[in-house]
């Protein structure tokens, strides 16, 4: 018996000697699993059920937005003028009466953070209280939108923000204290949707902004317009708009809408794709040179969001999973395994 296991034992360092020789090796392999439904609502005006409304494109639309650290998961149910915050699978609720969050932003340690298109306002969240930040007004006969919010390291706030009117366009992305207090401008565009932006300062931003996200390491990654084809660049600042590099994500198809979900502690870049596309719908995972590690099938989401994923520092992210008749988020963990590769001698 004993020698029986000698030999295989001799037997499996041969192998093992005969597969390195060949150009055979072990390498890391992540894969993403998708996990359990973290939030689950009904659509409908009752308790316990979610908002939607048709949009003025005539599209239906849901809670247009949510954020997710590692203890809750916060959901602008936009149309009920709330945010719900999902916890230990408890539901508590934060009323936004008389606003309409379109983006939020939640930091480590439970701050939230929202952007208020009705009032303009960005606002902290709080226990006991809703607190504004900072309050935007536009001159008269035009429309002023904020686009995206970001939180930065030292207690920042980024955001975009957008104006049309009398047939002209600004977009501007800005830097502000908790306090509200402007830091710096990082980018100006004027003129057309396209027109390019304009370095402020010491930026060398320089093209207009689909989206932008902040990554654990406080560098800021900038989607950049136009959005054709089948690839989608983004561009790597530092904190202060100069730039580190760019990587460009090579999608299997073509794209007809991306949503840049966010970026993990490894800087892998997290790119939903035709989430609104029956059979087209997926989530690209791309490492910081562009190499493609994931192409993740996903549903189809038949109702409009403004976002529809966010990005954890461990690589696990949520994304949108509803239905016609049920708002839901999922939860994908990414899993690393070991499998056997030809790498060449």
């Amino acid at each position: 018996m004993a020698s029986r296991a000698k030999f295989l034992a001799m037997g499996a360092m041969l192998l093992a000697v005969v597969a390195g020789l060949s150009g055979f090796r072990r390498i890391p392999v992540t894969a993403y699993e998708a996990q359990g439904i973290v939030v689950k609502l009904p659509f409908g005006n009752g308790i316990g059920t979610a908002g939607r409304a048709v949009g003025i494109d005539g599209r239906m639309y849901g809670p247009l937005t949510f954020a997710a650290n590692t203890h809750m998961v916060v959901v602008a149910d936009s149309y009920h003028e709330r945010l719900l915050i999902f916890r230990d699978g408890h539901m508590r609720e934060l009323p936004a009466t008389g606003k309409m969050i379109e983006d939020i932003a939640l930091s480590a340690n439970n701050q939230i953070v929202a952007a208020d298109n009705r009032q303009l306002t960005v606002w902290s969240f709080e226990s006991h209280r809703i607190r504004p930040i900072v309050q935007f007004s536009g001159p008269k006969g035009y429309t002023d939108a904020l686009w995206h919010i970001a939180l930065a390291p030292r207690q920042r706030i980024l955001v975009e923000r957008l104006r049309f009117g009398h047939g002209t366009f600004q977009a501007r992305i800005d830097e502000y204290s908790m306090k509200g207090q402007l830091i710096r401008s990082l980018a100006e565009a004027r003129a057309g949707r396209n027109g390019a932006l304009n370095p402020l300062g010491t930026s060398d931003i320089s093209l207009p902004v689909q989206n932008l996200q902040v990554a654990p390491d406080g560098h800021l990654y900038l989607e950049p317009m136009p959005l054709t084809g089948s690839s989608r660049t983004v561009r790597i600042y530092q904190q202060d708009g100069m730039p580190l590099g760019e990587l460009i994500i090579q999608s299997p198809e073509k794209i007809l809408r991306s949503d840049f979900l966010g970026v993990d502690a490894r800087g892998r870049v997290y790119m939903a794709i035709n989430m609104d596309v029956p059979h087209k719908a997926r989530v690209l995972v791309a490492e910081p040179d562009g190499r493609l590690v994931a192409d993740i099938p996903v549903p189809a989401v038949p109702v409009y969001a403004a976002n529809y994923g966010r990005v954890l520092p461990s690589g696990e992210f949520y994304l949108d999973d509803s239905t016609t008749s049920t708002y839901r988020i999922r939860a994908y963990r990414p899993m690393t395994r070991r499998v056997w590769r030809w790498v060449g001698f």
